[in-house]
C-alpha cells in the first residue's frame, strides 16, 4: 500500500507548525526589539556627536578670530612707524596703552619692537639705548652673530616684561625661522612652540611669537631681494598658550577637552596647550574625539577635542532601555502561549518534503549556476523568438522572462539592427555564413525603458532534440566605457588645468607632472621627473614642518594646507597644496597626487588692502580714517597731561592750474613731493596726512606756544612755495593754511577740524600764501558766506539782479563809442550790491554760470533795444570754462536777430593767459560771430607778446589802477603810454578805464588814447537813467 503523504488537516503537521510559528514569533519579537533599541541608542549618540561637534565649531572659530585679533593689532603697530620715520619710545608707549592690550587683546604679555643690528653698529646701538636712561642695557646673549634683532620696546614695560629687554631673538632657531618668514613673504608670522625669556620659576606655560616685518618707508618691496635690504625691525606680540586660551573655552571646559599641538603631529613635545592637563585619570574618553588642522599666520596648529567623562552623561539611554525590556517580555509572553498549543500537535512527516527534493535538485542546481552568472544568457529559435532568458538579463535589460519569452529577440534591440536582424537569421540557416555567430563584438542593447547602452555579444549554436537553437551570451559594458571616458577627461583635465600637478611614486619620485606645473616653478617636465619635489624647497619650514605632513598623509591619506615652495629662478612663493595617496587594489600606497596653486599675490593684495584702508594710496601718507584715529588718541592724551595739540589744515593755491595746465600725471607727482617736503619738515612725533585732491592735515603735538606753531606755519609757507621742476616743466603753487588749537579752537576732533578748515578760507580770503589761526570771527563771517550763498540761489530765481550801463566816451569826438554792462544785486533787505562783494562767492559755488547766462541774455536784449549802442559784457573764468560760451552766445543772438558786431565781451588778462592755447579756439569760434574782443584790466598780469598776436583780441583796457595816479606818478603815466603805443603796434583799439579827472583825460589825449570810461564821464547807469544822460547831451 502506498505511502501517503500529510495533509493540511494532519494533526502533527499542524503540531509542528505551531511549534515553528512560537519560534518564529519569539525571535521576530526579539529582531524587532533590538532594530528598536539599536535606533534609540544611535539617535541619542547623534544628538550628542551633534552637540560635540558644535562646541568644537565654536572653540576653533573662538581660537582664530582672537588670533586674527592679535594680527590687526600689529598691523596697526607697523602702520605707525609706516607713517613716522621714527617712533619714539614714548610715542610706542601711548600707543600700546591707547590698543588697551589687556581689555582687547587678552592672553597677550605685551607688544614689542625689535630693531634690526649688524655687527658694526652693536657698540653704537648699545650706547644709544644707555643714553635713553638704561646704563645696564646689554645685548643677550653675548657672542657675535651675523645679524641681530635687539627687543628696545616692549609694553607694558613691567617686572616680566623688562627680562626680554635687550634680549636677541635671531640668536633662537625658533624665533629666526618665524623672523626670516615674515621678512621675506612680508606678511605675519608665527613662531613655532618656545619658552617666553619672560617666564618665572614655576609653572612655565609653552609660548609663540607673531611677527610682522617693518620695512624702510618709501623702499621698493616688489621682490624677496627687495624686502630683505628694505627690513628695518620687527612688530611682534608673545603670548602664553594657557593666558591666551583661558577666556577662549570658559564654562565649556567641563565638557570639552583641547590639546594644541605645533605642526601636524600630536606629538608630546610638540605639545603647547592641554586644558585638562592637572585633571584626574579618567576624566577625559575618547568615545568623542576629533582632530582638525589650522593655519595661523602661516603656522599650523594641530587641534585634538575630546569629549569629558561630564560630556558622556549627557548622553541619554533612558528611551533605549524602555523600549528593550518591553519589547523583551512581550516576545517572551507570546512565545510561552504558542509553545503551549505547539505540544498538543504530534510531528509532521518530512516524506513528501524530501521526495519534492530529490525530483528537483538537479533543477535548481543548474538555475543556481545561471542565477549567479553576472552576464546574460538568452535563447532563441530559428525565427527569432526567445526561448530562455536568465535572471541576469532581467537585470540588464529591465524585461521580465514572462515578458520577453514567445517574443522576436529584436525587441531588444535599437535601429538599425533591429530590421536587419532576422534577414541575419535566415541567411545563416541558408548558406552557413556567419556574420555574429561564433564571434565576440560589441553592439548597443536596448533597455525596457528605452535607454541605449553599450555591451558585448557572443553567439553560438547549438541543435537539441532536432531543433536548432542560438544561445547569446551578453556583457553590459557601460562601466567600461564610462572608465575609459573618465580616463580620457582625467588626461584632459591633467593637461589643461591652470593648476600645478605632481604624481610620485611612494617613494617621492616625481612621475610627471602638467604644463602648469611648469607655468608657476618654471621647471620643464624633464627637469623635474625623476626628481624628488625637494628641489621646490624653500627652507620656509623646518623639518619638523615636514614629518608633520607625512604623518596626517600616512594616517589619513590626505594633507591640505599652505606652503612656501622656490621657483626655478629662486623666487620664493606661496601655495595652497593638497596631497593625496592613491592606493592599489590590495589597499597598499601606490602613487601620490599633489595639486596645488599659487596664491602669493592673492595674498600679498589682502595685505596691501589693510594697508590702504589707513593710507593714502598716492602719496603713502596717513588717510582721514588714520588721521581721525591719531587725533582721538592725542586728544586723549592731551586732556590727560595738560598738553596743548596744534591742527594745520593745508590747501594748495595754484594747484588746479597746474593740473590742467600740465596735465594730471604732473599733478601727481607734484602732490607726492609736496607730501615729502612735508614730512621732512615736522617731527618724527608729528602727523602728515592727506585727506583727497590737494588738501593736507598736520597735526602737531604738544607745542610749546602760538608762536612755535606760526614760525612752523612760515617755514610750510616757505617750503611749498619753493619752485618744482617735472621733466623740464616748471611749477609753482603755494598754500593757504588754517590753524587750530587744542583745548582752545575745541575738544573734540570733529571742532578742531571745522576750525582749522574754516581758517584756511579765512588765509585764502586774506590773499593766499598765507596762515591764519582761527578765531571765533571766522565763523560768523563763514556763516555769513553760507547765508549769501542760499540768498543768491534765491536771487537768481526771483530775478533780483539788474545791469547797470557805464558809457564809453571818444576823446577826441566826445560822442558815444558804446557801454559796458555791469550787473548789480539789488536785495530787498540792503538795497544794492557791487558785483565785488557777491561774485567772488559766486565763481567758487559754480552760480557763476547761470548768472553770466542771465547777465548775457539781459544785455544782448538792450543792445537790440538800443541799436546804435555796442554792449560790452564781462565773462568770468568759470563762465568761460564750463559753460560753452560760444554756443550760448550764438544762440542768445539768434533769439533777438542781432548781429554779432553789436556786443563785444570782456575777459581779464589773467583768464586769458592761464591757458592761451586753449583759450585761442574758443574766442576763434567767437570772433566768427562777429562779436569783438577786450582783455579788461591790462597790465595787471604776465601777458606774452607772442600769445597778445596770435590770440584774435579786438581791444585792450588800461587797468585803472595805472590811470588813477598816471598824473603824479611817472612810472604809471609811462606804464599807460607804452600800452597805449603797444595797442597801435598791434592794431588794437585801446580803452582807459577809471577816468575821474580832466587832468587825466588830458594825458590820455596827448598820448593818442582813443576811448575812456569813469566817472569823469558818468557812472554806471540804469537803462532808464542812461537813456536820460544820452537825452540830455
Amino acid at each position: 500500500m502506498p505511502t501517503q503523504l500529510p495533509t493540511a488537516n494532519d494533526p502533527v503537521a499542524k503540531g509542528a507548525a505551531f511549534k515553528i510559528l512560537s519560534f518564529a514569533i519569539l525571535a521576530f519579537g526579539l529582531i524587532i526589539t533590538w532594530l528598536g533599541w539599536r535606533d534609540s541608542e544611535d539617535d541619542a549618540v547623534r544628538r550628542t556627536e551633534s552637540r560635540f561637534n558644535a562646541a568644537v565649531s565654536e572653540a576653533r572659530t573662538q581660537i582664530q578670530v582672537r588670533m586674527a585679533h592679535y594680527e590687526q593689532g600689529l598691523w596697526s603697530g607697523v602702520a605707525l612707524f609706516d607713517s613716522s620715520s621714527s617712533v619714539s619710545r614714548a610715542h610706542w608707549k601711548t600707543f600700546v596703552e591707547r590698543l588697551r592690550l589687556h581689555e582687547r587683546f587678552p592672553g597677550l604679555q605685551g607688544m614689542g619692537y625689535s630693531t634690526l643690528v649688524l655687527p658694526a653698529d652693536l657698540g653704537r646701538h648699545v650706547q644709544a639705548i644707555r643714553d635713553e636712561g638704561f646704563p645696564e642695557y646689554s645685548l643677550r646673549p653675548g657672542g657675535e652673530r651675523a645679524l641681530y634683532s635687539a627687543i628696545i620696546y616692549l609694553e607694558p614695560f613691567n617686572r616680566l616684561n623688562q627680562r626680554a629687554f635687550g634680549f636677541d631673538m635671531y640668536s633662537e632657531p625658533t624665533r629666526r625661522t618665524a623672523m626670516d618668514l615674515a621678512i621675506n613673504t612680508g606678511l605675519a608670522a608665527l613662531s613655532g612652540k618656545v619658552t617666553l625669556v619672560q617666564e618665572a620659576e614655576g609653572e612655565r606655560q609653552a609660548g609663540a611669537l607673531m611677527y610682522l616685518p617693518v620695512y624702510g618707508r618709501g623702499l621698493p618691496l616688489d621682490t624677496e631681494a627687495d624686502r630683505r635690504a628694505a627690513i628695518r625691525g620687527f612688530v611682534y606680540s608673545p603670548f602664553r598658550m594657557n593666558d591666551l586660551m583661558a577666556g577662549i573655552l570658559g564654562s565649556g571646559a567641563d565638557t570639552l577637552a583641547l590639546r594644541i599641538f605645533d605642526g601636524e603631529a600630536t606629538q608630546p613635545d610638540a605639545l603647547m596647550f592641554d586644558s585638562h592637563r592637572k585633571a584626574v585619570q579618567g576624566t577625559v574618553i575618547d568615545r568623542f574625539r576629533h582632530v582638525e588642522t589650522i593655519e595661523i599666520a602661516n603656522r599650523r596648529w594641530t587641534l585634538e577635542f575630546r569629549g569629558t567623562r561630564q560630556f558622556s552623561q549627557t548622553l541619554d539611554h533612558s528611551d533605549a532601555r524602555t523600549i528593550l525590556v518591553s519589547g523583551i517580555l512581550i516576545s517572551t509572553l507570546l512565545f510561552a502561549v504558542f509553545q503551549g498549543l505547539s505540544r498538543s500537535r504530534s510531528r509532521a512527516v518530512a516524506l513528501a518534503r524530501q521526495m519534492t527534493r530529490d525530483l528537483t535538485a538537479s533543477e535548481a542546481r543548474t538555475r543556481a549556476i545561471v542565477e549567479t552568472v553576472v552576464d546574460a544568457i538568452i535563447t532563441i529559435d530559428e525565427k527569432g523568438e526567445v526561448q530562455w532568458f536568465t535572471p541576469s538579463a532581467e537585470r540588464i535589460f529591465g524585461w521580465t522572462a514572462d515578458e520577453v519569452i514567445g517574443r522576436n529577440i529584436s525587441m531588444l534591440m535599437p535601429e538599425p539592427y533591429r530590421s536587419a536582424h532576422d534577414g541575419y537569421v535566415e541567411r545563416f540557416c541558408r548558406t552557413a555564413q556567419a556574420r555574429v555567430i561564433g564571434i565576440g563584438r560589441e553592439v548597443t542593447g536596448l533597455r525596457k525603458d528605452g535607454l541605449t547602452f553599450p555591451m558585448e555579444l557572443s553567439v553560438s549554436e547549438v541543435k537539441l532534440d532536432g531543433q536548432r537553437l542560438f544561445t547569446g551570451i551578453v556583457r553590459d559594458i557601460t562601466a567600461r566605457r564610462m572608465a575609459e571616458a573618465d580616463q580620457r577627461l582625467a588626461a584632459s583635465v591633467f593637461h589643461s588645468t591652470s593648476e600645478g600637478i605632481i604624481i610620485t611614486d611612494t617613494l617621492g619620485t616625481i612621475l610627471a607632472v602638467n604644463q602648469a606645473f611648469t607655468d608657476i616653478t618654471g621647471f620643464e617636465a624633464e627637469e623635474a621627473v625623476g626628481k624628488t619635489p625637494r628641489i621646490l624647497k624653500s627652507d620656509h619650514h623646518d623639518q619638523a614642518f615636514y614629518e608633520g605632513m607625512w604623518h596626517v598623509l600616512t594616517e589619513t591619506g590626505q594633507w591640505s594646507g599652505e606652503i612656501w615652495n622656490r621657483r626655478k629662478d629662486g623666487d620664493v612663493f606661496l601655495e595652497r597644496q593638497t596631497i593625496n595617496m592613491i592606493r592599489d587594489d590590495e589597499g597598499r600606497p601606490y602613487r601620490f597626487v599633489a595639486v596645488f596653486s599659487d596664491i602669493t599675490e592673492m595674498r600679498r593684495k589682502d595685505d596691501r588692502i589693510r594697508h590702504l584702508a589707513f593710507h593714502d594710496a598716492l602719496t603713502g601718507l596717513a588717510n582721514r580714517s588714520l588721521l581721525n584715529d591719531r587725533l582721538e588718541h592725542t586728544i586723549a592724551l592731551a586732556q590727560r597731561e595738560k598738553r596743548r595739540i596744534a591742527v594745520l589744515f593745508l590747501d594748495l593755491d595754484r594747484f588746479k592750474a597746474v593740473n590742467d595746465t600740465l596735465g594730471h600725471d604732473v599733478g601727481d607727482q607734484l602732490l607726492r613731493v609736496v607730501a615729502k617736503r612735508l614730512q621732512d619738515l615736522v617731527r618724527t612725533t608729528d602727523t602728515v596726512a592727506r585727506l583727497g585732491g590737494d588738501e593736507f592735515v598736520i597735526l602737531l603735538e604738544n607745542p610749546a606756544d602760538e608762536n612755535e606753531v606760526a614760525h612752523v606755519g612760515e617755514r610750510i609757507v616757505a617750503l611749498i612755495n619753493q619752485p618744482m621742476d617735472f621733466d623740464g616743466q616748471p611749477a609753482h603753487v603755494g598754500t593757504s593754511i588754517g590753524i587750530a588749537m587744542f583745548p582752545e579752537d575745541g575738544a573734540d576732533a570733529v571742532s578742531l577740524m571745522k576750525g582749522a578748515d574754516t581758517a584756511m578760507y579765512a588765509a585764502k580770503t586774506a590773499g593766499k600764501n598765507t596762515y591764519r589761526f582761527f578765531n571765533s570771527s571766522m565763523t560768523e563771517h563763514a556763516d555769513q558766506q553760507r547765508r549769501m550763498e542760499i540768498d543768491l540761489r534765491h536771487a537768481i530765481d526771483e530775478g533780483q539782479f539788474q545791469l547797470h550801463y557805464q558809457p564809453k566816451v571818444s576823446l577826441s569826438t566826445g560822442e558815444v563809442h558804446g557801454v559796458e554792462a555791469l550787473i548789480r544785486w539789488n536785495r530787498p533787505d540792503r538795497g544794492i550790491i557791487p558785483p565785488g562783494d557777491f561774485i567772488p562767492l559766486a565763481e567758487e559755488t559754480g552760480l557763476i554760470v547761470p548768472i553770466g547766462e542771465w547777465v548775457m541774455r539781459e544785455a544782448i536784449r538792450f543792445a537790440a533795444a538800443h541799436p546804435n549802442l555796442k554792449v560790452a559784457i564781462n565773462v568770468s573764468a568759470g563762465q568761460f570754462k564750463k559753460g560753452r560760451l560760444p554756443e550760448t552766445l550764438a544762440a542768445i543772438l539768434a533769439e533777438h536777430g542781432l548781429p554779432g558786431s553789436a556786443i563785444e565781451i570782456e575777459l581779464t588778462e589773467s583768464m586769458v593767459m592761464a591757458n592761451p592755447s586753449q583759450v585761442i579756439e574758443s574766442l576763434q569760434a567767437i570772433r566768427k560771430l562777429g562779436v569783438t574782443i577786450a582783455i579788461d584790466d591790462f597790465g595787471t598780469g604776465y601777458s606774452s607778446l607772442s600769445y597778445l598776436r596770435r590770440l584774435p583780441i579786438d581791444t585792450l583796457k588800461i587797468d585803472r589802477s595805472f590811470v588813477l595816479h598816471a598824473e603824479t606818478n611817472r612810472e604809471d603815466a609811462e606804464i599807460v603810454r607804452t600800452i597805449i603805443a603797444l595797442g597801435k603796434t598791434l592794431d588794437m583799439d585801446v580803452v582807459a578805464e577809471g577816468v575821474e579827472t580832466l587832468a587825466q583825460v588830458a594825458l590820455l589825449s596827448e598820448s593818442a588814447c582813443a576811448v575812456a570810461q569813469g566817472f569823469h564821464f558818468a557812472r554806471a547807469l540804469t537803462e532808464t537813467e542812461l537813456e536820460t544822460w544820452l537825452t540830455g547831451r
